[in-house]
């Protein structure tokens, strides 16, 4: 699990990496601590739900990979 911060120190970013390649979910956030966006990776690209947030952390749009290509 890789963590990335804003110069704040609030977290900005956590990534699941399995040989340099994202692998499971990736998760941002905005620097308030509401999620701003969650997908999940396979061999570094997306595949599978990825859902975007307002900073009030209600989705406002949804997508649908498979093997890094949208298919809705």
């Amino acid at each position: 699990m890789v963590k990335i911060y804003y110069p704040s120190g609030k977290i900005q970013e956590t990534d699941e990496y399995i040989n340099g390649k994202g692998n499971g979910e990736i998760i941002t956030y905005y620097e308030s601590g509401v999620m701003n966006m969650k997908a999940i990776f396979k061999d570094g690209l997306k595949n599978g739900p990825v859902i975007y947030f307002n900073e009030n952390g209600e989705v406002i749009k949804r997508e649908n990979y498979v093997a890094g290509e949208l298919i809705n």
